[in-house]
């Protein structure tokens, strides 16, 4: 037992709870292998100090470990999980009273407001969700400066799709622009990818460092930048920076100092870091990627990279930052292969009925999801909707919503891990996966089509919406995109009704799909430099950043 694990032990029997515990998660964050009796100790910690779902975790861990003390964890670990359920769903209670309560006195305060909007649609109260949703946008239409940002970024999207309102909503908060020495031409531009605090797990971030190493090294130097150090996960031949400890002015005085003439964002207000490095000029040119699928709303990006899916259709190329048009679209998210040896009954899934994959967070299933989801259910009767839920209160929410439109409990399967990874990893025994609109989920998207799973889409009405569509036009699966919301659900039932479909779908899958082999992905990186080159040439002669079509 190590001499810190002493301190803590120390401290817990002398009563000091709070400064034990605080050590054990400091331990645990460093990394520190906790034997039994600290694993222990930390649950009883946890479970004194109210932290039921730390208290749940520890005890968790301990049962993997010991065994014959089985009854007493596993009657712990339900207590702790009902412990702190009951709290959750008092503070739930508490906060939506207070979000009420201010809706219905018409006064504003900004810090309710936006709390109450963003639990409302992780709670998953999909009727109420749509009422205040159109309450807002009535408001936001009207350009009343109270509500133009009451929803944080990344949340707007995930209900918004009026594109011309999301542009309105981006020029409004467009950030005063800062002067940057004039480019000079080069022979070979230093180029940084913004990753942040992403994890390092996500496909996203497996294709931008496959991206990066792709590059032509003798006209390109690419560069990772991240909040941590590397590991394995990334690839060894691009160069890192690492701000791990740095405050956002240090951070961004250590990417200046890389003397970068692009940078180019990939997560924009879905990485919180990214939000503070990116409110000053970094580069001498910012370019963001359609990963994140909108505006950046008050951060200095010049150019925005789209494809003929996804490009938005209005004045100006629109979304407040010129935006450049590939001619084709961009490779789909580069996909990990899922666990070897999963099979429907290994993990307890029926066999014989169609099953439909969701797996979504709770924020991005918005009331439009729900009904297209709910009309694929009624239409196929025998059908199965396998959802990823952790949150207990937003899972019986959207179930009592579906029941009372006559889908029974007993159509929801429901994953038994709380990693979001790890339901991806197992996408391939559904027959089908669902989409959201209008956030579509493009990285779920390529895990089921790598897994040979049909992913159908259609084009919404802002870029957000038309990702899922970009990826299978990118794997040429033109097929499985509706001309519109009916089509789509047409679609999705056919799939799920007919075998021979299914079938079809999957041998197209199995010899075309996500294609993530080096030829490909060269291609594909060989695309994104001539655009990088041709933004880097304006900035060279002086042009403000513009729209315009790559040819």
């Amino acid at each position: 037992m190590t001499a810190d694990f002493t301190e803590i032990i120390s401290a817990y029997r002398n009563g000091d709870v709070a400064e034990a515990f605080e050590r054990l998660q400091a331990a645990a964050h460093r990394g520190a292998v906790f034997e039994p009796p600290i694993l222990l100790i930390a649950g009883q910690a946890a479970a004194k100090l109210e932290k039921f779902a730390e208290a749940k975790h520890y005890y968790t861990l301990a049962l993997g470990v010991l065994p014959e003390q089985a009854a007493l964890l596993t009657s712990l670990i339900e207590k702790m999980g009902n412990a702190d359920l009951l709290r959750r769903r008092k503070t739930w209670q508490e906060d939506m009273a207070n979000g009420r309560q201010t809706m219905r006195s018409g006064s504003f305060d900004a810090v309710n407001w936006r709390r109450y909007r963003h639990l409302l649609r992780r709670s998953l109260l999909i009727d109420e969700v749509a009422v205040v949703d159109q309450w807002v946008m009535d408001r936001q239409k009207r350009m009343d400066p109270d509500f133009l940002s009451v929803d944080a970024p990344f949340d707007q999207l995930c209900w918004c799709d009026d594109e011309g309102l999301l542009d309105d909503l981006a020029r409004f908060a467009v950030p005063e622009a800062e002067a940057f020495p004039k480019a000079e031409p080069k022979q070979r531009l230093h180029i940084g990818y913004l990753i942040g605090s992403a994890s390092l797990d996500r496909p996203t971030v497996q294709a931008i460092a496959t991206l990066a190493a792709a590059h032509d090294r003798d006209r390109f130097e690419p560069v990772l930048i991240l909040s941590r150090r590397p590991d394995a996960r990334l690839p060894v031949s691009v160069p890192h920076i690492h701000l791990e400890g740095l405050d956002s002015d240090r951070a961004r005085a250590r990417i200046r100092q890389a003397g970068l003439d692009i940078l180019i964002d990939g997560f924009g207000h879905a990485c919180p870091d990214t939000e503070h490095l990116l409110c000053h000029r970094l580069a001498t040119v910012h370019v963001a990627l359609p990963s994140y699928p909108g505006p950046r709303i008050g951060l200095v990006v010049d150019y925005l990279i789209t494809d003929p899916v996804t490009a938005p259709k209005m004045r100006d190329g629109g979304l407040a930052q010129a935006v450049v048009t590939l001619p084709r679209s961009m490779p789909p998210i580069m996909a990990a292969n899922g666990k070897a040896g999963l099979t429907r009954a290994t993990i307890g899934l029926p066999q014989g009925r169609p099953i439909a994959a969701a797996f979504h967070p709770a924020e991005a299933i918005s009331p439009k999801t729900a009904r297209l989801w709910f009309a694929i259910l009624r239409a196929v009767k025998d059908s199965l909707l396998w959802l990823w839920c952790p949150d207990e209160i937003a899972l019986v929410h959207l179930s009592t919503w579906l029941k009372r439109h006559g889908i029974a409990e007993n159509r929801l399967l429901l994953t038994d891990t709380a990693s979001h990874r790890d339901c991806l990893d197992s996408i391939g025994l559904a027959d089908l996966g669902l989409d959201c609109y209008p956030m579509n989920d493009s990285e779920a998207a390529a895990m089921a089509l790598a897994a040979g799973v049909p992913w159908p889409a259609f084009c919404g009405g802002s870029l957000a919406a038309r990702k899922s569509a970009s990826v299978l036009s990118a794997c040429n699966l033109k097929d499985l995109i509706a001309a519109d919301e009916k089509g789509y659900v047409e679609l999705c039932c056919r799939i799920l009704n007919e075998p021979e479909v299914r079938t079809g779908f999957r041998q197209a899958l199995a010899t075309g799909g996500v294609k993530v082999d080096e030829a490909s992905m060269r291609a594909d990186c060989a695309l994104l430099e001539r655009a990088l080159s041709a933004l880097y040439e304006r900035a060279v002669q002086g042009m403000k950043a513009s729209s315009f079509v790559l040819s």
